[in-house]
């Protein structure tokens, strides 16, 4: 696990849980938070990552 992909990893987590928690849509909440979801999967196995970054769409 490299070090520096880990702490953007997290941050980005926690990012999208705000936005999923704030007034903005339902769509718009419910998307942040899946992809939060995979990236946390993903940060604990660094194969999967493509495959978290296929299924959040980016």
């Amino acid at each position: 696990m490299p070090g520096c992909r880990t702490p953007r990893l997290d941050e980005r987590i926690y990012v999208a849980g705000h936005r999923g928690h704030a007034p903005a849509g339902r769509r718009s909440a419910r998307l942040p938070e899946f992809a939060g979801e995979e990236r946390i999967a993903a940060s604990s196995r660094p194969e999967e990552t493509l495959m978290a970054g296929a299924r959040s769409g980016r």
